[in-house]
Order: structure tokens, then C-alpha cells, then sequence
């Protein structure tokens, strides 16, 4: 980082020389040859590392979009849980707050997005949220983002204690029976089918005394009339 003065001895100035190099050849070695032609005016590791910070070292605003438009497309019906919704939407702020775009001044409107997005099982919530926020007027004080998500996991859990929605753990215990029993019906055919193929197995033409028809279109008989069974 050039911190370090170049020493006037010539045994401390070939040790520092042989430092910069192994500097050099750090960094150098973690960048792809392909851009490395933007380092090719550069002569010391602190003059890399500067060239680096300068063209990678900036927010990425192509991501920054993209995560804006997940964070407007995410659906909380898309979850079996509110609470995987919520984990989603914070890591995508966090992102977002990475690539420079801070979200935390736009929490009212978040809030009123994702009431806008909420199922039908919620129109209870939604309602009285909107008419308490009517008969307040302007002395309502819109809640935060964090408790508008706690109060949001508070009426789940409400209804599913109604009855109204079903908990994510009957959703998987619902789904682990169909494929219990989906793989036991598999497996009561293949046993079906074992023992058809084990019974075909025990019966055997020569030493059951058949012998076989002479034109299988006429049956057990043949040609003349007679009965080839006996």
C-alpha cells in the first residue's frame, strides 16, 4: 500500500524489490488474463490495487435494477410461510443496500405493496388496517417495516389457529403421506407382479403334458380335430 520507503541499502533495497514483486505477483495471479491489459501501465502493487479499486471498486448499478425488480415482483402467496416471504425481502434489501440503494426511507410504501399482494385469508387484516388508517386522518403514524412483519406473523398464526389456512407443517405432513402411500401402492403391485411372474414360473408345458397347438388360431386343437391336451 506504500507504506514502506525504499531503503538506500542495497542488501534491504533487494529484499524489499524481491517484497514487491511477490506483491505484484499476488495480485496479479487472482485476475483474469484477459483483463489484465488494464494493468499493463502499472509498476508497483499499490498502483494495481488502485487500477483494480478503480474499475470493480464502484456499485453495480445493472445489479442494483435487477434486485429491484425481485423485490417488486416477490409474491408472499408464492410461500407456504409468511415468515420465507419476510427472509426473502430483507435479504434483498440488504443487497440492495450493498449496491448503494437505501430502501429504509420507502418503508410505508413497502408496507402498503405487500398488503396490496396479501391472499384472500387476509382481507380481515387488510380491511381493518385501512379503516383504523381512515378514521385516524392525518394524526395516523404508518408502522414500520419490522412491525408491520411482526404483526403480519401474528395473524398468520391466528389463522391457522382458525382453521382458515393450513400450518405449513400439516402441508408437509400432507405431502410426505401421498408420497408414503403412492410408494406403497408401488410396492403392492411390484409384489402382485412377483408373484403372476412366480406362478408363470412354476407351470411348465412338458411337464404339464401340453403340447402346443398347431395353428394357434385354432385353439387346443388341430388340423384333423383331435385334442392335443390328452
Amino acid at each position: 500500500m506504500a507504506t514502506e520507503v525504499e531503503p538506500t541499502s542495497a542488501i534491504e533495497k533487494s529484499k524489499y524489490l524481491n517484497r514487491m514483486d511477490e506483491a505484484h505477483g499476488s495480485i496479479c495471479m487472482c485476475i483474469s488474463p484477459e483483463l489484465q491489459f488494464h494493468l499493463s501501465a502499472c509498476n508497483t502493487p499499490n498502483e494495481i490495487w488502485k487500477k483494480v479499486e478503480d474499475l470493480y471498486g464502484i456499485q453495480d448499478e445493472m445489479k442494483g435494477h435487477l434486485l429491484e425488480v425481485e423485490l417488486l415482483s416477490l409474491d408472499p402467496r408464492n410461500y407456504d410461510r409468511i415468515q420465507d416471504f419476510f427472509t426473502k425481502y430483507t435479504d434483498l434489501l440488504l443487497q440492495l443496500k450493498g449496491c448503494g440503494i437505501d430502501k429504509s426511507k420507502e418503508e410505508s410504501r413497502q408496507v402498503l405493496s405487500i398488503m396490496s399482494k396479501l391472499g384472500p385469508e387476509y382481507s380481515v387484516f387488510v380491511s381493518t388496517f385501512h379503516s383504523v388508517r381512515l378514521a385516524t386522518g392525518k394524526s395516523y403514524t404508518m408502522p414500520s417495516l419490522k412491525e408491520f412483519m411482526e404483526s403480519l406473523i401474528f395473524e398468520q398464526d391466528k389463522l391457522i389457529g382458525m382453521g382458515k389456512i393450513k400450518s405449513p407443517k400439516a402441508h408437509a405432513l400432507a405431502v410426505h403421506d401421498g408420497s408414503h402411500n403412492k410408494s406403497h401402492r408401488s410396492d403392492s403391485n411390484q409384489k402382485n407382479q412377483h408373484q403372476k411372474d412366480k406362478g408363470k414360473a412354476q407351470f411348465h408345458p412338458k411337464k404339464e403334458g401340453y403340447t402346443k397347438p398347431f395353428n394357434d388360431s385354432s385353439g387346443s386343437r388341430n388340423e384333423k380335430g383331435e385334442c392335443k391336451h390328452c
